[in-house]
């Protein structure tokens, strides 16, 4: 009985250390592109952050698209040099932000913690127009935390 018990608070522990994911995108389909990267940016001076996705073309001639996406609850927390998700009364840090000299341009090299993931995927979804209801190919960002 002990053991149970044991094994049901350790689910639970688990279950409260990962966020449900939350879609934060929701656009035409993307699946001609043959990469896709994400990483986060910042605004130091105004303490927000976001997160950038980069399509890359199959050929190397076509310039790489940049879509930014808006988390809410994201930003950068200057005090900690980090990027912060704030839900539910948390705080997750997501990244750290390294101010260095070399790096051209930003001054700074942000570094993921892995504590916050962002997927994203090509689904056909049910979109109603006012008139009729279509499944039509549509591309999804969802952001979620792992801590």
């Amino acid at each position: 009985m002990r053991f149970s018990a044991s094994i049901a608070l350790l689910l639970a522990s688990f279950a409260t250390t990962a966020s449900a994911a939350v879609r934060v995108y929701e656009g035409p389909a993307r699946h001609h592109h043959l990469k896709i990267s994400s990483s986060y940016v910042i605004n130091a001076e105004l303490g927000r952050a976001w997160v950038e996705l980069a399509f890359a073309h199959a050929s190397p001639e076509e310039p790489t698209e940049v879509l930014r996406v808006s988390v809410r609850g994201l930003r950068f927390d200057a005090a900690s040099s980090s990027i912060v998700y704030q839900a539910d009364g948390k705080n997750v840090e997501c990244a750290k932000v390294v101010r260095q000299r070399n790096i051209p341009f930003t001054g700074a090299s942000i570094k993921p913690t892995g504590r916050c993931k962002i997927t994203y995927k090509d689904v056909r979804e049910p979109v109603d127009d006012g008139f009729n209801v279509a499944k039509k190919p549509r591309f999804v960002v969802y952001f979620a935390t792992t801590a």
